[in-house]
C-alpha cells in the first residue's frame, strides 16, 4: 500500500483542508509501515527494506507537511492573541483618558467649593448674630 500523502486524505468540507483524523491516520500508517520494516529487517529481507525506504520518505515528507501546517496555524494563533493584547492596552489607556479625573484639576474645585461654603457660613452666621441680639434685647 502506497503512502497516503496529504492531499489525498479526507478533505474537510469547511476549510478545504485535510482534517485531523485524516492526518491522524496517515501518521499511524508511517507507525505500520516502520513496524513492518524493522520485522523485515530482523528476517533479513532485503527486497522490502528498499521498499520501505521509498514509503518512509514519503511519510516523511507527509509528516514535514503537517508540522509546516500546524506551524503556520500556531504562528497565526500567536498573531491573533498578540493583536487582542494590544487592543485591550490601547482601549484600556482610551477608556483612561476619556474617565480619569485630573487629580489638580479635582482638588482645585474642592478646594473652591470649600472656600465658597465656609464663606457662606460665615456670612450667614453675621446676619443671624445681630438680628437674634435685637430679638432678646
Amino acid at each position: 500500500m502506497m503512502p497516503k500523502t496529504a492531499s489525498e486524505a479526507r478533505i474537510d468540507a469547511q476549510s478545504g483542508e485535510p482534517d485531523d483524523v485524516a492526518k491522524l491516520a496517515v501518521a499511524e500508517q508511517a507507525v505500520v509501515d516502520a513496524e513492518k520494516a524493522l520485522s523485515d529487517l530482523q528476517e533479513e529481507s532485503k527486497g522490502e527494506v528498499s521498499t520501505f525506504i521509498t514509503k518512509f520518505q514519503g511519510h516523511l515528507d507527509n509528516l514535514n507537511t503537517i508540522r509546516s501546517d500546524i506551524g503556520g496555524k500556531t504562528n497565526r494563533m500567536e498573531l491573533v492573541l498578540n493583536r487582542i493584547g494590544d487592543d485591550t492596552i490601547n482601549y484600556t489607556q482610551l477608556l483612561s483618558n476619556a474617565e480619569d479625573a485630573d487629580m489638580s484639576e479635582i482638588i482645585m474645585k474642592l478646594k473652591n467649593a470649600e472656600n465658597v461654603y465656609q464663606a457662606s457660613l460665615s456670612t450667614g452666621a453675621r446676619v443671624i448674630q445681630p438680628s437674634l441680639v435685637d430679638f432678646i434685647q
